[in-house]
């Protein structure tokens, strides 16, 4: 670990089904690291309008009316993302948006980040806002221009926020401790699968301090037939279904691989990981500083089960016209 003081974070991430469970599994293998079960991913700090978003919009911009705007958008999804509804509650069945993460959290993710977002509110007052309808519901909209109409304008007043910039890298990594902690509270470093996307890491790399990336890359043609052989509602982002589609979103995403900051990113092939596996294991443990940590065996973490995921393209002649196609049109990026 880089600092033994301090909670060490890594972001294991691929281009979907690239591998990356076997290298998590792997990780978990050594004493003091948590990692989640495989089917688990942490949305909250990655998405669009997300939490690294919002720090970065903190950070840079200087309209208190946008920063105001974004923090409700924060809150809304904290608690969209956030809320574990018993089957009889409609309202937050309604709202859900069924990643639960208050019943992963030990049921605090909710109230370590509500903590942490009021932290940062320096003032707040009530005005007519009419940027807040961008946001909330037509119909509150239509109750409101009615209400404007009728002149009862005082009842749209919406509460304005005015947040602070100061000692936002210091509060964000308490809040992150924190909320660490509420998954195991012995652990000294925390795996993800997709904490951060492999495209642009630099949300992760300024907020998340003592964090290393992994990127995962995997031959698009074992992609292609493990998807295609699984015919998985969850695998359809892949575009699997047409060979074409297929072909033209994994050209645009692994074209745009971040490889910037070698110190805190290693990229690495699922194969070479399974094939020249001593070697690369090595290579990630350097990496991960994990030298004097313990590795301890597990059912997690199964070498054989994963060389039965290495060429399975070879095995589904059934496949072949597409697999030219792959083999043609991304060429760069068999490996």
């Amino acid at each position: 670990m880089e600092d033994k003081n301090k909670l060490q974070v890594i972001n294991v991430t691929g281009l979907g089904l690239s591998g990356k469970s076997a290298i998590t599994d792997f990780i978990g293998c050594f004493d003091g690291v948590w990692t989640p079960d495989s089917s688990f991913e942490f949305d909250f700090f990655r998405l669009h309008d997300g939490l690294f978003d919002f720090m970065d919009l903190l950070q840079n911009e200087a309209s208190q009316g946008r920063v105001d705007i974004g923090f409700k958008k924060i809150l809304f999804l904290a608690y969209k993302m956030g809320i574990n509804p018993s089957i009889l509650d409609l309202k937050g069945n309604f709202y859900s948006s069924s990643q639960r993460y208050n019943k992963v959290f030990n049921e605090k993710f909710l109230s370590e980040t509500n903590d942490f977002l009021m932290s940062l509110v320096k003032d707040s007052y009530e005005a007519q806002w009419p940027y807040q309808r961008f946001i909330q519901s037509s119909f509150r909209t239509f109750i409101e221009k009615l209400l404007l109409k009728i002149n009862l304008g005082f009842l749209t007043k919406k509460k304005i926020y005015i947040l602070e910039r100061d000692h936002l890298n210091q509060k964000f990594q308490s809040y992150l401790t924190a909320l660490l902690k509420n998954l195991d509270s012995n652990s000294h470093t925390f795996a993800f699968n997709n904490l951060s996307e492999p495209y642009n890491l630099n949300g992760l790399f300024s907020w998340v301090k003592n964090v290393k990336n992994i990127t995962v890359l995997r031959d698009p043609r074992d992609i292609y037939a493990s998807a295609k052989i699984s015919n998985s509602l969850k695998d359809s982002f892949l575009g699997y279904e047409d060979v074409n589609v297929f072909i033209e979103r994994y050209k645009s995403n692994a074209s745009s691989i971040f490889k910037g900051n070698t110190e805190k990113n290693l990229i690495i092939n699922f194969e070479d990981f399974i094939n020249d596996h001593i070697n690369f294991r090595n290579r990630i443990i350097s990496f991960l500083n994990f030298e004097n940590l313990n590795f301890i065996e597990s059912s997690k973490f199964n070498i054989s089960e994963s060389k039965k995921n290495v060429f399975v393209w070879e095995n589904h002649p059934e496949l072949k016209k597409d697999i030219l196609q792959i083999e043609k049109d991304l060429k760069n990026f068999l490996i």
